[in-house]
């Protein structure tokens, strides 16, 4: 399948058609230092003069969490790309402070994974709104609106699982991952 976002109107609502919702953050994983290491020619640990890069959410959580990332390249040796060229202090230095940004910007190393499950009944598939079958529609990849003001989640959901009772013969829960 083609994965097309699409916003089709479709609500969750806390006693509205909304059963409940398991919501879990972990930070476990959750990095907003990254110390770059390469090497210098002697082979000896090289940092960065700035020694670290910061992610631009740092001062979004209480506490700093730190990654050691080794980066590949040792200066006066070849770099790899096939035309003799070698590594100096600018490049490295350039290198490591690229490798360190994309752990965050293609890793996302400093964002909460959330993990949200919703249960829910379609008013279609009750005996009271029966004529209403067919009106709401969630797929995969679809955008999905969920509030629990209760809780205080309001979000856009990315649907990347739905589940299936297939006793009842209906979807009974979206998953965003």
């Amino acid at each position: 399948m083609k994965k097309v976002t699409v916003d089709r109107g479709f609500r969750l609502k806390y006693r509205k058609n909304m059963l409940g919702v398991n919501w879990s953050r972990d930070s476990d994983s959750l990095i907003t230092r990254v110390v770059p290491v390469a090497k210098d020619e002697s082979g000896n640990d090289l940092y960065l003069p700035e020694t670290w890069v910061d992610s631009t959410r740092i001062n979004n959580y209480p506490v700093i969490k730190m990654e050691r990332l080794s980066v590949k390249g040792q200066i006066g040796k070849d770099k790899g790309l096939g035309d003799d060229s070698v590594w100096d202090l600018t490049d490295l230095y350039a290198e490591m402070r690229t490798k360190a940004g994309e752990r965050f910007s293609i890793d996302k190393a400093d964002q909460i994974i959330e993990e949200i499950t919703v249960d829910f009944e379609q008013l279609g598939d009750t005996e009271e709104y029966r004529y209403l079958k067919g009106m709401e529609k969630e797929l995969l990849y679809d955008t999905v609106t969920v509030e629990n003001e209760q809780i205080g989640l309001v979000r856009q959901l990315y649907v990347t699982e739905l589940e299936w009772d297939c006793i009842r013969e209906k979807k009974i829960a979206i998953v965003r991952a």
